[in-house]
């Protein structure tokens, strides 16, 4: 094992440790898909991770370590054997062109997909700075929630970013709420003021 498997399986394991479930990478391609489900207020929530930056590189094979690599077929197959299991599935995605507040055609064919196969809400980030929202046939899309914990202060745009909240009834998510942050001191959040 390479240097970088060896971290990503420390990783793994002290988040495991600690209780922490992950999602979008695992010890091999299996357990790369694999959904978290966490049960809350008797609906079953199943997250699915997945990366579109740097899965060529470090992505999960059949008996190597890595990242769940987007696409099309892994959305579909993921997110069905999801729905087996769970109420309602949200899809994380590493995805998009950095420093852009536009939404690539990739991210929304990729987020279509999603919805398509029944995911109730996908959340993207890599982009560093924010990006639209959408609620196509009942499901929430957040292309990219910007940074939160990050040392980029060369623009007030990566210096920004939301928290959000969503409200599902059931497996529905049928509200959203964005809590504007701005980073200080090259690293804290702090709420943003009412004028920002």
């Amino acid at each position: 094992q390479g240097f970088c498997d060896r971290a990503f399986l420390d990783t793994l394991t002290n988040l495991e440790g600690a209780g922490i479930a992950t999602v979008g990478g695992g010890r091999d391609l299996n357990a790369a898909h694999q959904p978290a489900i966490i049960e809350r207020k008797g609906v079953k929530f199943a997250f699915l991770g997945y990366d579109d930056i740097a899965a060529s590189a470090l992505g999960a094979g059949e008996d190597r370590p890595g990242t769940a690599a987007l696409s099309s077929d892994a959305l579909r197959r993921d997110i069905a054997a999801a729905k087996a299991t769970a109420d309602a599935v949200i899809v994380l995605a590493q995805w998009g062109t950095e420093y852009t507040p536009d939404a690539t055609l990739r991210q929304q064919e990729l987020a279509a997909v999603a919805v398509e196969a029944g995911a109730s809400l996908v959340v993207g980030n890599h982009p560093h700075v924010v990006q639209g929202l959408e609620w196509p046939r009942g499901s929430l899309i957040a292309y990219a929630l910007g940074n939160f914990v990050f040392d980029q202060d060369w623009s007030l745009e990566t210096q920004q970013g939301v928290v959000m909240e969503v409200v599902f009834h059931g497996a529905r998510a049928v509200g959203a709420r964005l809590l504007p942050h701005r980073i200080v001191d090259d690293h804290r959040p702090e709420w943003a003021s009412p004028s920002e």
